[in-house]
């Protein structure tokens, strides 16, 4: 029963604190929002009730909580879309090896017309590493398109990561910016 109220709290903080001054995106992330609360109202509604079926209530739960990753998601790809934009794989989508990434990203996000891309699992360990390839002259402000082919292991665990990393060859960490996409795994 605390987990199940832990995630409503977690829930509740990423549905009212998500910002929504980003107008260009605020009804992709105001509908993110509706859909998150009408998950907190379905696990609410099941918790409230005398005990019933515990698998379906299990699954609400990794349901809801797969839409805060993807309301998560929302927010920082709204904050970085002048930035770095990703087409492949979409969030939420289930990959397998080999996984084509493909988008676009401002000619800063790279460095000698590459950046990393990182694979992660689950638990945050590491599946595969490449850098992207700039399609274009990146020595530009403008977007440049980018592809990368990642082939890995199948994890053990259901989800994972995909990190997009700015390349920081000065190691600054005020230099330092990534987009994390969450995928799944078949």
């Amino acid at each position: 029963m605390k987990q199940i109220i832990l995630i409503l709290i977690i829930l509740l903080v990423i549905v009212f604190l998500a910002p929504s001054s980003y107008l260009p995106f605020k009804e992709r992330i105001d509908g993110v929002k509706d859909v998150v609360r009408g998950k907190i109202s379905e696990i609410w509604s099941a918790v409230t009730k005398p005990a019933g079926d515990i698998d379906r209530l299990v699954e609400k739960i990794e349901n809801a909580a797969s839409s805060s990753v993807l309301a998560a998601y929302a927010v920082d790809a709204a904050k970085k879309a002048n930035l770095i934009r990703v087409f492949s794989p979409l969030p939420g989508a289930r990959v397998t090896s080999p996984l084509k990434v493909t988008g676009e990203a401002r000619g800063n996000w790279y460095f000698e017309a590459s950046f990393p891309v990182k694979l992660l699992d689950a638990n945050g360990n590491l599946l595969a590493v490449k850098p992207a390839q700039a399609g274009g002259d990146w020595m530009t402000e403008n977007f440049v398109p980018f592809s990368v082919v990642l082939d890995f292991q199948k994890p053990s665990t259901a989800s994972g990561t995909l990190v997009l990393e700015k390349d920081n060859p000065s190691g600054l960490p005020e230099n330092d910016d990534s987009l994390r996409v969450p995928i799944r795994f078949r």
